[in-house]
C-alpha cells in the first residue's frame, strides 16, 4: 500500500501535511476494498484498507494500513 503526499516545513519547524491522494496497492492471495484516509494530526495520515485472504480455506479478514509521518526534515512510513 501506498499513496502521494505533500508535506511544508518552514524553518525546520511545525512540518505538516498539506495534501495526499492517489493511493496503490498490490497484493498476491488476497483482496483489498474499503479504502480510506485518516488524518491523524497534522504531521501523520493513514490510509486503511478491509483485506480479505483464504487461509486453509476459511476466510480471514482485518484492516490493513500504511501511514505517513513527518517531524523536523524527517519524513517516514509505519504500517501494520
Amino acid at each position: 500500500m501506498g499513496f502521494i503526499f505533500d508535506y511544508q516545513n518552514v524553518n525546520h519547524a511545525n512540518p505538516r501535511i498539506t495534501g495526499y491522494r492517489s493511493y496503490h496497492h498490490h497484493i498476491i492471495g488476497g483482496s483489498l476494498s474499503d479504502f480510506r484516509f485518516d488524518r491523524m494530526s497534522a504531521s501523520q495520515v493513514r490510509l486503511s484498507a478491509n483485506l480479505d485472504v483464504a487461509f486453509k480455506g476459511f476466510p480471514l479478514g482485518w484492516t490493513a494500513w500504511m501511514q505517513v509521518n513527518v517531524t523536523g526534515d524527517n519524513a517516514w512510513t509505519s504500517n501494520n
